[in-house]
């Protein structure tokens, strides 16, 4: 021993790499140790960017208005008034920075550690990121209790306004919240908003109905009809009315596969509204519509992702299209698709309901001039209410410029009514 000892001492690169590896193996111990210290007396919770969760738990952490040392600034959809202007709008929410951070849940004392990952092969504007929270203790309702109380936290603050998602890298994440819509301000023809509202709430209050008879529970619409006479309006107060987010496919996107539109069905939580618009432009003659910027969605692929087994419980579809006639009848057959809707041009009825919603005080005589003015003109009630928002609370100036207007946005119509 004492030989190998004088050996060490007189040869410097010896010790040192000996030295080196006594402190490797030790810190590999040591490593081990604090792994199994971990498993053994802790909790943990590990969220990612890409899951709902992570936006609750960033929205919780603002609201409890922990002392932070290092924060990180970030624009949360949860629109609200906000504090200091008392002015709808985003919420600025400052929350954990990246590294490690201590709070308080329940008396207890958690440990949050916020990192970003390897952005490598993601194309998602959003970094991706990953919490993961520890605390001492091997009951896990703690972490249960946190997850539902912040997504509880979320909901709420949320109430008043209707999420929309996209798909961004094979997975959903929050794009804007819009402000509930009351489905009475969306003018449809013949009481249709009426219709659709009831038939939506038929099919909610019987779930157990479907399931008993073995028929897939989930429903199918298609709006159509030239553009700008409500269809996505209608998507929006229908979301509105049953209180559930609007999740927006584009099947145009390059990254769009079967594989990637399969995994996002399938992950779209229950009882939700799956928005598919303009579907006529995807695909021509079964293939995809648009060759310069091609998805790999294939036409047979898309038919199984709506009623095949991806589907999700109590999901509502609903696509739209300003042109019917361009559609696969295997697209719309029923099972994938239980109501066509068709929303025309607007009639006499929907533009006195417009102008009256503007100008409650109108008389019944200046109602019927405003409204005759449109007879024999084929007009969208986007462009109707475009001219009452000209006019906005001038009554008399939307009476005296309507017929203008008619002949601005419809010349060739005009032409031909004086024609005649």
């Amino acid at each position: 021993m004492k030989a190998i000892i004088d050996f060490v001492q007189k040869n410097p690169l010896v010790a040192t790499a000996l030295l080196v590896g006594i402190g490797a193996i030790l810190r590999q111990i040591g490593a081990i140790v604090w792994d199994w210290f971990l498993r053994m007396f802790t909790v943990t919770l590990t969220v990612r960017s890409t899951e709902p969760a992570f936006d609750w738990l960033n929205i919780w952490v603002t609201d409890q208005k922990f002392p932070i040392r290092s924060v990180s600034a970030g624009t949360f959809y949860t629109w609200r008034k906000n504090e200091e202007d008392n002015q709808d709008g985003p919420k600025v929410h400052f929350t954990f920075s990246n590294g490690l951070h201590l709070f308080k849940y329940k008396g207890k004392t958690m440990w949050l550690w916020r990192n970003e990952l390897d952005t490598k092969g993601t194309l998602s504007w959003r970094i991706p990121e990953k919490i993961t929270i520890r605390a001492l203790g091997r009951n896990s309702n703690l972490m249960i209790d946190f997850v539902h109380e912040t997504r509880t936290h979320s909901l709420n603050e949320g109430r008043d306004y209707v999420k929309i998602m996209l798909a961004e890298d094979n997975s959903w994440h929050q794009c804007a919240s819009q402000k509930k819509r009351d489905f009475s301000t969306v003018v449809l023809a013949d009481n249709q908003m009426t219709a659709i509202i009831e038939d939506v709430q038929t099919f909610k209050d019987h779930a157990s109905w479907y399931l008993e008879t073995g028929v897939p529970y989930q429903r199918g619409y298609l709006f159509y009809g030239p553009p700008g006479t409500g269809k996505t309006s209608t998507v929006m107060a229908l979301a509105s009315y049953l209180s559930e987010g609007i999740y927006v496919l584009n099947l145009n996107e390059k990254e769009m596969s079967d594989k990637t539109l399969f995994r996002l069905l399938s992950a779209v939580p229950a009882g939700q509204i799956v928005l598919l618009e303009d579907v006529d432009a995807v695909f021509k003659e079964r293939k995809v519509g648009d060759e310069d910027n091609a998805s790999h969605v294939t036409f047979s692929g898309l038919l199984n992702a709506i009623d095949g087994v991806f589907t999700s419980y109590g999901r509502v579809l609903v696509m739209t299209t300003n042109h019917i006639e361009k559609l696969d009848p295997a697209l719309i057959r029923p099972g994938r698709v239980d109501k066509k809707i068709y929303m025309g041009y607007a009639d006499s009825e929907q533009i006195s309901s417009m102008f009256r919603k503007f100008f409650p005080s109108a008389s019944d005589s200046e109602l019927d001039i405003y409204t005759n003015e449109y007879k024999g003109s084929q007009v969208t009630t986007a462009e109707v209410q475009g001219h009452l928002l000209e006019c906005q609370q001038d009554m008399r100036k939307a009476i005296d410029t309507v017929k203008d207007y008619i002949s601005k946005i419809k010349p060739t119509q005009s032409e031909e009514s004086a024609s005649v």
